[in-house]
Parts: C-alpha cells; sequence; structure tokens
C-alpha cells in the first residue's frame, strides 16, 4: 500500500484498504500511508484520504501526527521534498499544502504553526526543505500560514542561507521579502551575503546585497566570516574564475558590490584589502577597477600603498602569485607606487619577489631602503636605480619594476 501511495494509484489503495489494509500501518522507516502521498505529491490521491474517505478521517488526521524513523519527518517534511520540476506540479504539490494544513486546523482543531514549523534531526522545518529545491509556491503558503522564516538548523543555516546556495530565486525572493533576518551569521561564519558572493550568480547577489543592512551597529558588508573575509573579499579573491561562456562572474560581483555600498577598503582579519584580494586572484580588470575607484582627484590611490599584516602590497602579491597583467596594470600607476619591507630578517633593507609568470617571463621585484651607514637614498625610476648621496652611498643598479619586455610586451 506504502508503495501505490507513493505512485500515486488511488485505485489500488482503495482496493487494498478495502481488503482490510491498515491505513495507520508504518513502513520499516516510519512512514504511513498519509506520508507517502505527500512525498509523491499527488493531489487527489491525498485529497481522498482525508476528505472523501468514509468512516476513517479521524484515524487517519491521528496519523497525521507521526513522524519517520529515519529523519523525523512529518507529512509537510515529505510534501517539501517533492522536486517540482513544471509550474504545474508546484500548484499541484502547493493544493495538497492547503490540504494539510485545513485538515489540521479543522478537524484535529489545533494551530498550524507547531506543525509548519517543526523541525527533524538536522534542525531543519519544511521551509528549509523548499528552499532546497526552490518550491517557491509551497514555501510562498507555508510563510503566509505562519512559518518562521528565522529557524536555525544544526548547522546554524537559516532557509534563505539555503536559497542562496542553491541559486533558488524565487524562494530566495519570498524569504527575502517575509523578514529573513540577514545579518544572522552560520556555523561557518557567512551571512546571506558572504554565500551569495560565493555562488557566481549577480542576481542572486544583487538581490540580498539590496535588501542587506549596511549600517552599524549591523553593517553586513563589514562582517567577517571564520575564514577573517567580508562579503566583498570573497568575491574577490575568485575574482579570475571565467565561466564556460568566458564571463567572469564574481569580476562583476565585486563592481556590483562597490557600487552599491560596499566599503572598498574594508580589511579582512589578515589586513587585506579587496584590492590585496583581487591581487591574489590574478584579475587584472578588477585590479584596474579597483585602482581606478580608489583614485582620488590629485591623482593618488592610496590603496596602492596600502599593505596587509605581513606587509605585503598589491605589487607584491601580484608577483609572487605570478599575475603578469595584473603586474601590467599596476605598472600604469608606477610613480605613485611603493614596495615596503616586507622581510624584517633581511639586514640590507631588501625586499626582493622573483615569481616566473605566465609565458615564462620572470618578473624581479626589488626594493632598496637608506642604508643605516651611508645616508644615500635610492629610487626607482623607469626600471633602473640610481644612487645619490654623500659619504660612504654607492651606486648601485636594480630594478624596481618589470619592464615592458620582462613582462611580454
Amino acid at each position: 500500500m506504502h508503495a501505490a501511495a507513493l505512485a500515486g494509484h488511488r485505485e489500488v489503495v482503495a482496493a487494498l484498504l478495502e481488503n482490510g489494509a491498515r491505513h495507520d500501518l508504518a513502513a520499516e522507516d516510519g512512514r504511513t500511508v498519509l506520508h507517502c502521498a505527500a512525498r509523491g505529491g499527488h493531489k487527489g490521491l491525498m485529497e481522498w484520504l482525508l476528505f472523501d474517505l468514509e468512516n476513517r478521517q479521524r484515524e487517519l488526521f491521528r496519523v497525521m501526527e507521526r513522524r519517520t524513523f529515519s529523519d523525523d519527518h512529518t507529512v509537510l517534511h515529505e510534501l517539501a521534498k517533492v522536486d517540482a520540476t513544471t509550474r504545474e506540479k508546484q500548484l499541484e504539490v502547493n493544493d495538497v499544502g492547503r490540504a494539510i494544513i485545513k485538515c489540521w486546523s479543522m478537524y484535529l482543531q489545533k494551530p498550524a504553526e507547531p506543525l509548519i514549523n517543526a523541525v527533524d534531526r538536522k534542525g531543519q522545518t519544511a521551509l528549509h526543505l523548499c528552499a532546497t529545491i526552490d518550491a517557491f509556491e509551497l514555501l510562498r503558503f507555508l510563510i503566509s500560514q505562519g512559518a518562521d522564516v528565522n529557524v536555525r538548523t544544526m548547522s546554524s543555516d537559516l532557509a534563505v542561507h539555503i536559497a542562496a546556495r542553491k541559486q533558488g530565486l524565487k524562494a530566495l525572493t519570498y524569504l527575502v521579502s517575509g523578514g529573513s533576518d540577514l545579518t544572522v551569521c552560520n556555523s561557518d561564519g557567512d551571512t546571506p551575503l558572504h554565500v551569495a558572493a560565493g555562488t557566481g550568480d549577480k542576481v542572486i547577489f544583487r538581490l540580498v546585497l539590496q535588501a542587506s543592512p549596511m549600517k552599524p551597529p549591523k553593517n553586513v558588508g563589514a562582517t567577517h566570516n571564520n575564514a577573517g573575509d567580508a562579503p566583498l573579499h570573497v568575491a574577490a579573491r575568485r575574482c579570475a574564475e571565467r565561466t564556460a561562456a568566458g564571463e567572469a562572474p564574481f569580476h562583476d560581483m565585486v563592481q556590483l558590490g562597490i557600487r552599491a555600498r560596499l566599503d572598498p577598503s574594508v580589511r579582512s582579519a589578515r589586513g587585506d584589502t579587496p584590492l590585496l584580494a583581487a591581487a591574489c586572484g590574478g584579475n587584472a580588470d578588477t585590479v584596474g577597477f579597483l585602482v581606478r575607484f580608489g583614485t582620488d582627484e590629485s591623482g593618488a590611490c592610496p590603496a596602492l600603498h596600502a599593505a596587509n599584516d605581513s606587509r605585503e602590497t598589491a605589487v607584491l602579491l601580484a608577483a609572487r602569485h605570478g599575475h603578469v597583467p595584473v603586474l601590467q596594470h599596476l605598472a600604469k600607476a608606477r610613480p605613485r607606487v611603493r614596495i615596503p619591507h616586507a622581510h624584517p630578517r633581511a639586514g640590507c633593507g631588501v625586499t626582493r619577489a622573483r615569481v616566473t609568470g605566465g609565458g615564462g617571463h620572470a618578473c624581479r621585484v626589488a626594493h632598496a631602503r637608506r642604508g643605516a651607514g651611508g645616508g644615500g637614498a635610492r629610487r626607482a625610476r623607469g626600471g633602473a636605480a640610481h644612487a645619490s648621496g654623500r659619504g660612504a652611498g654607492r651606486a648601485a643598479r636594480r630594478p624596481a619594476w618589470p619592464n615592458a619586455a620582462a613582462l611580454g610586451g
């Protein structure tokens, strides 16, 4: 009978009941005939079981309160797992949900909220399961019936975290408009905006970005996850990734975030700015955009000189990771670029990084600071260093920036 109910064969279920089959008999996993009918999303069978089956409604209604043994699922949990790929199936599932809530409220005379907000072994309500498969029709109905959109799972995910992760646009839209708290962090420290920034879906990111609060004390744009990154860092670190069509969604998301209201100078737990994260990521377009956005009226770009807690600048990080196009973009601003001393153990005060970039071209970055004994100053101009000063200052030629030949033209 359970197999027939799962397949939606009403005639078979009716014949078995007429021949003495028990309607309240549970399978090995704890599912009853109602659980199976709901799992299949069969409107006709469910309505027949709940409304048209003579002299059995009272017993069937009591069965509605049962849960499965393995997952601790209610009838609504089973219904929320129906993967409705068509509009017609979505509406049919929604009608089954209405029938369940109607029977629960009218015949059992109990409020529907305890059933709607019941959690399984993973802490998930039916709303979380709807968000997993973008079952937006049932999700919208459950919200209208008093579903709590801010229930946390065992991993502290809200339904809005799951919808953003699964890129369910319609479910996410209803959850955001339904009052989901977009400042909540899950067990990874991610807000829904962190999750959206990691999907590569620009539409999802824009929707969550526009709804997220950006002012203290709940500034989502400045919230750090367990990895120490703000949402803008999450997108900037993956800015070089491209789709099969050649698009760079994470680059576009960085632009969306900054043009909206995310702070381009926000620091990660390690002191990285979005520009430093993009220099590691290796997308020259993202780096160029951040440099242009951070350039003031005088032509200076403070972000170029910014260093993280390890005293690494964008130039040094790009050279270390071998991102030659990024270095070429940064080279356009070379009169304003400074490379700080990044290795305190070097007694001579010289920072030197040699990284082999694309095509086998070697990039060499060096910086010399004032010597302790000579009092001379060394400056890097045009790829060559000239020494001037008094006393013990000695002339030295150190290429301070990779020239056009070294960068491959």
